[in-house]
């Protein structure tokens, strides 16, 4: 299945660990990144977009410089009213850390549908970027970069552990970035909902002084299994 605008929409209103676990009870494992993959713009609203997958050098001083591939990626993004994630695998050269985009490449990304960017690299004028409500999640941040060398663009990449293609649906917030996976778009959003009810109905048991640690037990069991069912059984709403 692919992502429509529709789906990303209603994705927005959700937590990133609401959507992964939710992703779990339908059985399904959210491809998700390590904690090397820090969120840069952590006041900004959550991130849900397809991803575009591409590599760059940016710390070779001999580098090319050639954008051609870069305007290609462009070109990709403007294609689908779908918001786009731009998805950058950084390659490094001699084990140092450029800058692989900026607050001028991000105004670029804007005008074409992108929202923000995943990248093992790292990144420059975060403020100026955080400015233009453009979201980040890198490595950490660098003052310079070579030029840039861009290769494999819509070829896999891995960011943080975690495998990205371009189509991927991306969710991202300040608790880390997921790969939604195809095979729940159909149920996710009702999925989601229902845990997150459940969560507030949980956590009401948990906070219970009258309650005794066998009586919050057999309430979460009881609500756990309830919560299996109503997933099990949901199917695709409107909201």
């Amino acid at each position: 299945m692919t992502a429509t605008r529709k789906l990303v929409q209603q994705l927005q209103e959700f937590p990133t660990p609401a959507v992964a676990d939710a992703a779990s009870y339908l059985g399904y494992s959210p491809g998700y990144a390590n904690s090397s993959l820090r969120c840069m713009t952590p006041g900004l609203p959550v991130m849900v977009g397809e991803a575009v997958t591409i590599k760059v050098c940016s710390t070779n001083p001999a580098g090319s410089g050639n954008m051609d591939m870069f305007w290609d990626m462009l070109a990709m993004m403007s294609r689908s009213d779908v918001p786009k994630v731009c998805v950058i695998e950084a390659v490094e050269h001699d084990n140092r850390a450029g800058a692989v985009c900026g607050d001028g490449m991000a105004k670029i990304f804007l005008t074409v549908g992108c929202i923000g960017l995943l990248s093992s690299g790292a990144i420059r004028d975060v403020a100026g970027i955080t400015a233009q409500g453009f979201k980040l999640f890198g490595s950490g941040s660098a003052a310079f970069h070579d030029p840039y060398e861009w290769s494999g663009l819509g070829e896999p990449v891995t960011i943080g552990g975690m495998k990205v293609r371009t189509g991927d649906l991306i969710h991202a917030d300040s608790d880390g970035c997921i790969v939604v996976p195809a095979v729940s778009f159909d149920r996710i959003v009702p999925a989601t909902r229902l845990l997150i009810d459940f969560e507030k109905k949980v956590h009401l048991i948990h906070r219970r002084e009258d309650l005794g640690f066998d009586d919050k037990k057999e309430h979460a069991t009881r609500m756990v299994a309830a919560l299996e069912r109503d997933i099990s059984d949901c199917g695709d709403r409107d909201y």
